[in-house]
């Protein structure tokens, strides 16, 4: 059995696991041949892809997370925002994954954009209970974590579904009504005594972050319950691996990479290292490509997450990438794309809401001061294809740029630079052109009073050296996103 995305579905393919409806009923069941009327029907529905079988995927196991009984009662009692059922659901689950410590979520979810909603929450409640699981912690907290998981986004049932849809851009207002959702869905627990007080602020806090950056109130790392941060990172790991209207899902390898990269500003790092080490890199039965040209599909996972072992399509070899040592030197190539006709999900993660960015005339002009040669060139590296970057190695140079050329779009500042740093380069720009240009720092250090200083300069991020190319491009992209609402309002 393999996936294969909607779009490279054919007629004649077998389907290899049942396909669910809005109303969790079997649209397509296991064994039936696709059909154009078919793939059509899916792609529409906005279906992530579907698992077929063939000859080259023969004996290629794709295991469920949980019994898909027990996943479609979660949904069902999300859907009638039943708490009383959530609480059994939350209880079996914690339950499941207890029971088999080899537990994996090798699974596409199989959903349609309209089933989003219900799916996230359950999706978050599981990721979640593998994190606390991998945290070591006890029965009853898996149960308390699942529950805030599986309870998380309820709120959103008082928002319209035409903002929480919407395929456009947000106006400020929808925005704004939006990010209420965690504050409502911590109404809707606040008054059911069954609860435990630890599951309601983690559904509360769930969109806090580390770097005080978050919302409903803006609280620092100290401050952050540990539930919530757990379920922090799961809603922003299954967030950015489905399929919106807006947007195209990434890979599990390169939403693994740009939670990586958020590790100490967005995430804390021990529930970030609990999720790395307690979802695979590459699902079983997907479709990969190798560094050396070759492509290949995923049966099943080694004892390193980034090297599993293969299927050549070339051959219908097994080859297992960490051990062979004729492919040490070949690597799985990211497949990840942003297309510009989609909206990215960073700015509003998890939120299951869109955004079109505002089309810009000419690629966006992005000048990256920073005084070390490579931190200039991993940047250019990273950002290149999407955007016009000028380089300079220091803050005179930056200035000096400015006054010939005007502002950028966006500024990212080396704090750590000799002569003028960072924040002296920063002040002085804001000094001479009365700029309101969104800057991102660059910072090798990761500590409160570095966090406030960038915050009381007014920086729209920072990012932490060395970069992560994923995670620094959504970050730009997220920065050039908030200064063109701003310009709107």
């Amino acid at each position: 059995m393999r996936f294969i995305p909607v779009e490279k579905l054919k007629p004649g393919m077998i389907l290899g696991k049942n396909i669910k409806n809005t109303q969790e009923s079997t649209l397509l069941r296991n064994g039936v041949e696709l059909t154009d009327r078919f793939i059509a029907h899916l792609e529409a529905r906005g279906y992530k892809g579907a698992y077929i079988l063939d000859s080259i995927s023969e004996g290629i196991m794709v295991p469920e997370t949980i019994p898909q009984e027990l996943f479609d009662d979660g949904v069902q009692a999300v859907k009638e925002a039943n708490i009383e059922g959530l609480m059994v659901v939350a209880k079996q689950i914690a339950a499941e994954i207890i029971s088999n410590q080899h537990i994996f979520p090798e699974m596409q979810d199989l959903r349609s954009y309209d089933d989003y909603t219900y799916h996230h929450s359950v999706n978050v409640g599981v990721y979640s209970t593998l994190i606390a699981r991998k945290m070591k912690m006890g029965a009853r907290e898996l149960e308390h974590v699942c529950l805030a998981g599986v309870c998380h986004d309820l709120g959103k049932t008082r928002i319209p579904s035409t903002v929480i849809n919407k395929p456009g851009k947000l106006t400020p207002e929808e925005y704004d009504l939006v990010k209420q959702h965690s504050r409502f869905s911590y109404d809707i627990l606040a008054d059911n005594y069954a609860i435990s007080a630890k599951v309601k602020q983690a559904v509360l806090y769930h969109h806090e972050n580390e770097n005080g950056t978050g919302y409903p109130e803006g609280k620092m790392s100290e401050d952050i319950p540990l539930y919530s941060k757990i379920l922090h990172v799961a809603d922003v790991y299954d967030a950015l691996t489905s399929k919106r209207p807006y947007k195209e899902s990434y890979t599990t390898a390169d939403a693994l990479e740009y939670i990586m990269g958020g590790s100490g500003i967005l995430f804390d790092r021990e529930v970030v290292e609990a999720l790395l080490a307690a979802v695979p890199a590459y699902q079983a039965g997907t479709e990969v490509e190798l560094s050396n040209g070759e492509k290949a599909i995923v049966v099943k996972n080694s004892n390193m997450s980034l090297r599993p072992i293969v299927r050549l399509m070339s051959s219908g070899e097994d080859v297992d990438l960490s051990s062979n040592p004729d492919y040490y030197d070949v690597v799985i190539e990211s497949r990840m794309t942003l297309k510009e006709d989609f909206v990215r999900e960073v700015e509003r993660l998890s939120n299951g809401v869109g955004g079109r960015i505002m089309r810009r005339v000419g690629d966006p002009r992005i000048l990256v001061v920073d005084d070390m040669v490579t931190g200039l060139m991993a940047l250019k590296t990273a950002l290149n294809d999407k955007f016009k970057i000028i380089m300079a190695k220091s803050g005179m140079q930056a200035l000096a740029y400015i006054t010939k050329e005007g502002l950028p779009d966006l500024i990212i500042l080396d704090i750590d630079m000799p002569g003028m740093n960072g924040f002296e380069t920063l002040e002085e720009i804001q000094n001479r052109f009365d700029s309101d240009v969104p800057v991102i720092f660059l910072t090798a250090l990761n500590n409160k009073d570095m966090v406030k200083r960038c915050k009381d300069m007014g920086a729209s991020d920072y990012i932490l050296k060395p970069v992560n190319p994923i995670y620094v491009r959504e970050r730009v992209k997220s920065a050039l996103d908030k200064y063109e609402d701003n310009l709107c309002r």
